[in-house]
C-alpha cells in the first residue's frame, strides 16, 4: 500500500509540474500573448538551439557513467521498446479505420521518457539509486532521440513523397549520432568545462518552452476544435492501459536475467504520457496538432491515475 501511495504522489508531482507549465502556456494564449506565430517561433528555437544541446549534453553525460553493455542496451531497448509500439498502434489504427493511422501511432508510441521518469526516481529512490536511475533514462532517450526526430517527423508531417532531407537529418539527430560518437570514443574529456556549462544552461529550457507550446496550442480552441474523438480515446487507452500491460505481460512470461530494477525501469518508461516533444514537430514540420496537443494533455492528466496502478502491478 505504501509502494502505491508513494507512486501516486511521484508521478502527481511530475504531471502537478508539466500541468501548470501547460496551464501558462494556455492562458497567456487565451489572453493574446501567444498566438500562432510565437507558437512557431519558440518551437523553431527549440529544434535549433535548446534540444540539440539537451540531447548532446545528456548524452555524453550518460555513457561514461555506465558499464558497456548497459551503454548500449538501453538505447537498444528505447528503440525496440518503440518500435513495438508503432506495430502495435499502427495494427490498432488499422483494424479500427482510424482516419491518420501515422499520426495516431505517433503519438501513442512516442513517450515522455525523459522528464517523467526521471522527477518519478528523485522521489521514489533513495538518492545513490536515483543517480544511477538517471544515467538510465538518459541513456534510454537516445534511442528515443533517434528515432523521434527521424521516423517521428516523418509520420506526424504526413509526407509521402519527396520528404526533404533536412526534416530527417534535422539538427536533434545529428547531436544524437554525434553525442553517441563523442561519448563512445572518450572524445568527451576534451571539451573543457566552459562548453559544458554553456551546453547545460541551453538545456534548461526545454521542457518548460515545450510545455509553453502545448498549452499555448490548447489555448488557441484546439480544446473545442474538430478533433476525431474516437482515435482520440482510442489513443489515451492504447498508451496509458494497453501497451504498459503488453509491456507487464512480457516482462512477466519472458525469462529474461535482468534485476528489479531494470524491469521496473522498463514497465515506467512503457506507462509514462505522451511525449510533449510531438507537439514541437507538428509546429516545426506539419502535422495534425489540434489532435496530438490533446492527446498529449488526456494522457497526462489520466496517466495521474494509471501510472501508479501499473507500476503496483509490476
Amino acid at each position: 500500500m505504501t509502494a502505491v501511495l508513494n507512486s501516486f504522489r511521484a508521478s502527481g508531482i511530475a504531471i502537478a509540474q508539466v500541468l501548470v507549465l501547460a496551464g501558462i502556456g494556455y492562458w497567456l494564449a487565451r489572453l493574446g500573448r501567444l498566438d500562432r506565430e510565437l507558437v512557431k517561433g519558440i518551437s523553431s528555437l527549440l529544434t535549433d538551439v535548446f534540444l540539440p544541446a539537451f540531447i548532446f549534453y545528456h548524452t555524453c553525460r550518460g555513457f561514461p557513467q555506465v558499464g558497456f553493455t548497459l551503454a548500449l542496451g538501453l538505447p537498444v531497448l528505447g528503440i525496440a521498446m518503440l518500435l513495438g509500439s508503432l506495430g502495435l498502434s499502427w495494427a490498432i489504427a488499422k483494424a479500427l479505420r482510424l482516419r491518420n493511422p501515422r499520426v495516431f501511432s505517433a503519438v501513442v508510441s512516442f513517450q515522455n521518457c525523459g522528464y517523467m521518469p526521471l522527477i518519478m526516481g528523485s522521489v521514489l529512490l533513495p538518492r545513490p539509486q536515483a543517480e544511477v536511475f538517471y544515467v538510465w533514462v538518459f541513456l534510454f532517450i537516445v534511442g528515443f532521440n533517434l528515432l523521434v526526430w527521424s521516423l517521428g517527423v516523418v509520420l506526424i508531417s504526413g509526407s509521402r513523397s519527396g520528404l526533404p532531407l533536412s526534416r530527417v537529418f534535422n539538427l536533434p539527430f545529428i547531436t544524437t549520432v554525434l553525442g553517441i560518437c563523442v561519448a563512445g570514443l572518450g572524445w568527451d574529456r576534451f571539451l573543457p568545462a566552459f562548453a559544458w556549462n554553456t551546453l547545460e544552461i541551453l538545456s534548461r529550457p526545454v521542457l518548460p518552452l515545450s510545455m509553453l507550446v502545448m498549452g499555448g496550442i490548447l489555448g488557441m480552441n484546439c480544446m473545442r476544435c474538430n478533433v476525431d474523438n474516437r482515435a482520440l480515446v482510442t489513443a489515451v487507452v492504447t498508451k496509458l492501459v494497453l501497451i504498459p500491460i503488453v509491456v507487464l505481460l512480457i516482462l512477466r512470461i519472458v525469462p529474461w536475467d535482468i534485476s528489479p530494477g531494470l524491469r521496473w525501469f522498463a514497465l515506467l518508461e512503457s506507462a509514462v504520457p505522451s511525449a510533449v516533444s510531438l507537439v514541437v514537430i507538428s509546429e516545426r514540420y506539419g502535422g495534425d496538432t489540434p489532435f496530438i496537443s490533446q492527446v498529449l494533455f488526456y494522457t497526462h492528466v489520466f496517466g495521474l491515475i494509471t501510472m501508479p496502478v501499473i507500476l503496483a502491478l509490476g
